[in-house]
Order: structure tokens, then sequence, then C-alpha cells
């Protein structure tokens, strides 16, 4: 595979996720758990 034209932008936007800590997914799969995971911390905040 060859790189795109955007490549470094987005290694710059993933580099920055990162670095803030913004939970990022790059597939469909990835980003269920995140926000699978988002919600269950929501609910254990929400019981307290």
């Amino acid at each position: 595979m060859t790189a795109h034209p955007h490549e470094p932008d987005i290694q710059a936007l993933l580099k920055l996720c990162d670095i803030h800590g913004v939970p990022v997914a790059t597939n469909e799969v990835t980003a269920e758990l995140v926000l699978d995971g988002l919600i269950r911390a929501e609910d254990v905040d929400t019981a307290r």
C-alpha cells in the first residue's frame, strides 16, 4: 500500500488524540467497544 496525500493529517490527528486522551476508533469494532465502555462508565457514575 502506498501513502495517501492526507496521511500526515491523519497521523497528526491521531497523535493529538493520544496526547489529550481523546478516545478514537479507526474501525467499527473498536468504535463499538469505546462506546460500550463509555456507557458502562456512565452507568457506574450514576449508580453512586
